[in-house]
């Protein structure tokens, strides 16, 4: 049997630029919105489990807010895949077409 001998690397680096807020407070007071009449657009890189993110949220959502619509993420496209600056660009004009009140982007994980 041998042994092996192998360097242990931190795997917590050393903060490259110091004095980064860990939070952006906003330059103005959020909007009220009444998710109840809302629609809400979902919007994907289509990897790891956004899908099943996404149904969770819709549930947890509609149970709160019956009225909620919601457009899939598959109105708009993979948000990172091949076509993603096409897809990128047409965001707005397809959050206006679908009438989206609010938009969810996510990667899931």
């Amino acid at each position: 049997m041998s042994t092996h001998d192998f360097e242990v690397v931190w795997p917590l680096a050393r903060h490259a630029q110091a004095g980064v807020p860990t939070s952006v407070q906003p330059t103005r007071p959020r909007a009220a919105l009444d998710l109840n009449s809302a629609t809400v657009a979902f919007l994907w890189t289509y990897n790891r489990k956004g899908d099943r993110m996404y149904d969770i949220m819709k549930g947890t959502l509609r149970g709160e807010y019956p009225d909620i619509q919601f457009v899939d993420y598959d109105a708009f496209g993979n948000i990172h895949g091949a076509s993603e600056r096409e897809v990128v660009a047409a965001i707005p004009q397809m959050l206006k077409q679908h009438k989206a009140d609010v938009a969810v982007i996510g990667v899931a994980g």
